[in-house]
């Protein structure tokens, strides 16, 4: 019986005979042959990772950019009621405040310039929701301010975050790993955003937002290419946390109390909205809850159409009559949901084809175990593109992982003979420049297999 177990890219058979080394040693540990199964399985996880990385590497988020429509912006005149006007008419959840240019410190101490405007910094409706939050004994109060006031209100909106078009996609997903949501990017013209002073003011570059959904979008619209990432579960990347789940409201919780969890918790985008508890005691307050039965969703952008009349009631509601009044429906709309066991995959086309930002996880009564949001998920592909890599580092599978970028690395067993092949690929060196002892090099835990035999006497 023969066992292959390969690395390789394209077939050896393209090698020619004169382009590949062979070994050939006794095997009679048991324990060997499923090391050696196991480590080659990693290797065909590395290479995996490895096309995988290049499409981010070769991939420019000013490809994603052309695409996009100017940024929205208003003036530093312009008011938070303005402000969640304009949220409200271009279907949007951040919009830039701007200023002239050489009258402003931007937010950071960011200098960006299109035009003779000066970016000041991004309100997002995050921003103005902490802002009502704030004030939300009488939300009618503070909405003429200024939108430059809120500027800060969310920690993200504390700088202005830009990127070159330039930037490699694999670069810009480390930030938005990490929570942030949106970048501004140049689209012409000038191309390194991080370059401040009046210079910056020459090219007069088209500005855009580049958004964790335009990266999701883009890996969707790649899975074929991204590898069995996209094929594991939420469960098994590790996105649920089983023994905590989210925080959730009960759907009879006051709106102005949803509004202050928000902000004490740090300014969350969005919450759970659940089945109250039975067996509440009449007149006692609902408090937040960890998990529960989801009914539904309150995002931030729900707040987008709030005028003063609106604004008004906020006191005087709970969170589920929000949401249908904000719906226009006779109930709030539905979750959009997964499984524990829903692959990665559809999660992300749910996610899109939803328009929303996360979809919660739920075990099959509908009862709340988790949430998926846009960074966990791109964090779990950078993830998954950096542990085949440090596995085969830690276990010393290969001295230098990209080298399989250039060789082809295959492996026969058979009648107890092991066969390990190395073959150069096109346009690289030969194996007749290959220094003595390559194989033993790269492959260490191959060295001394026929030593190894503890009589087992077993062959695959």
């Amino acid at each position: 019986m023969t066992v292959a177990a390969s690395a390789a890219l394209p077939s050896l058979g393209n090698c020619g005979s004169s382009s590949f080394v062979t070994q050939k040693s006794t095997w009679r540990d048991l324990a060997a042959k499923v090391a050696v199964r196991r480590r080659f399985r990693g290797l065909n996880s590395l290479q995996e990772a490895l096309k995988m990385e290049e499409i981010l590497q070769t991939t420019k988020i000013g490809d994603l950019a052309m695409t996009k429509g100017r940024v929205i912006s208003v003036p530093d005149t312009a008011t938070v009621l303005d402000v969640i006007r304009s949220l409200t008419e271009n279907n949007v959840t951040a919009v830039a405040v701007a200023g002239s240019a050489n009258h402003w410190v931007g937010a950071g101490g960011t200098y960006i310039t299109e035009g003779q405007s000066q970016y000041i910094g991004i309100v997002s409706i995050l921003d103005v929701v902490l802002h009502i939050a704030d004030n939300v004994s009488s939300p009618t109060k503070d909405i003429d301010i200024l939108a430059v006031n809120i500027i800060g209100q969310s920690d993200e909106s504390r700088t202005l975050w830009t990127l070159s078009p330039n930037t490699t996609l694999l670069e810009a997903m480390e930030p938005l790993s990490k929570g942030v949501h949106r970048f501004l990017v140049p689209v012409g013209g000038m191309t390194d955003p991080s370059v401040t002073g009046p210079e910056t003011t020459e090219s007069a570059p088209k500005f855009v937002f580049l958004t964790q959904s335009d990266i999701v979008r883009f890996l969707l619209q790649s899975l074929d290419m991204l590898g069995p990432v996209v094929g594991k579960t939420v469960e098994s990347l590790g996105l649920i946390n089983s023994g905590i789940p989210p925080l959730a409201v009960p759907a009879n919780m006051p709106l102005v109390d949803v509004l202050r969890l928000m902000r004490q918790e740090g300014g969350l985008t969005s919450l759970a909205v659940v089945a109250p508890m039975d067996g509440t005691t009449p007149g006692s307050q609902p408090k937040p809850m960890r998990g529960g039965k989801i009914l539904g969703t309150l995002s931030a952008s729900d707040f987008r159409g709030l005028g003063p009349d609106s604004l008004k009631t906020l006191t005087d509601i709970t969170v589920s009559q929000f949401l249908v009044n904000m719906s226009g429906q006779s109930s709030p709309r539905p979750p959009v949901t997964c499984l524990p066991t829903t692959p990665l995959a559809t999660v992300m086309g749910s996610a899109i084809t939803s328009k929303v930002h996360r979809v919660w996880v739920v075990h099959d009564d509908g009862w709340l175990a988790g949430v998926v949001t846009f960074t966990d998920i791109i964090r779990a592909v950078r993830q998954e593109l950096r542990t085949p890599v440090l596995n085969a580092e830690r276990e010393g599978a290969v001295q230098n992982p990209y080298e399989l970028k250039q060789k082809e690395i295959s492996l026969h067993v058979q009648n107890g003979m092991i066969e390990e092949t190395i073959c150069m690929k096109k346009g690289h060196a030969t194996p007749s420049s290959l220094p003595k002892g390559d194989l033993e090099a790269s492959f260490p835990f191959l060295n001394g297999f026929a030593q190894r035999s503890v009589g087992v006497g077993i062959l695959l």
